[in-house]
């Protein structure tokens, strides 16, 4: 067996956010949402130097997801419930979670990769492939990694919310953006 090193997220370090996205006739007065997601753990593994054996597994507290957006407190309030109750539905659907199937690793200068990850993400119940890029810088201890990908409603059978009488209506696709810190375990 090869010698695997093993990282665990720091969440308090980390970012992991999503935005949604308006449309419909008052969207253009709309700025969008910032969503930060609050409470979610994660372990990456890999052989050191080559990245071979690399797996990621992440999960996410559904109803840890709160507006980051300066708004008035009941609006704050009435658009967390929806996205609770109604798109999320975090009672019947506590975790969010991502499984990695196959990370293949590009160095691109010394201690940074390129990794191209696709594995299973089990979002409202529903389990479908997922891929996306990250770039990764290692230090002696730990690792940093970033990046962005999108998701489309509509694969997790979410329904897509309106608001402001139906002027604003969100996208079928939200975009995940991520800054992850991460300690080796000893």
């Amino acid at each position: 067996m090869s010698n695997i090193a093993r990282y665990r997220i720091d969440t308090k370090k980390s970012l992991f956010t999503v935005h949604p996205f308006a449309t419909g006739m008052a969207a253009a007065l709309s700025h969008g949402l910032s969503i930060a997601i609050r409470d979610f753990t994660g372990e990456l593994q890999f052989v050191p130097e080559t990245l071979h054996e690399a797996a990621i597994r992440m999960k996410i507290k559904s109803d840890s997801l709160s507006v980051n957006d300066d708004m008035k407190e009941s609006d704050r309030r009435e658009v967390e419930r929806v996205m609770k109750e109604q798109v999320l539905r975090t009672s019947e659907h506590p975790e969010i979670e991502f499984k990695s199937a196959s990370i293949k690793a590009n160095k691109t200068a010394e201690n940074h990769y390129r990794l191209d990850i696709a594995g299973h993400l089990i979002l409202n119940g529903i389990v479908r492939s997922h891929s996306f890029n990250a770039q990764v810088v290692f230090g002696t201890d730990s690792l940093r990694a970033n990046g962005q990908f999108e998701a489309r409603q509509s694969d997790y059978s979410i329904p897509l919310v309106s608001a402001a009488g139906g002027l604003i209506k969100v996208r079928d696709e939200v975009r995940f953006h991520f800054y992850i810190v991460a300690q080796k375990e000893a």
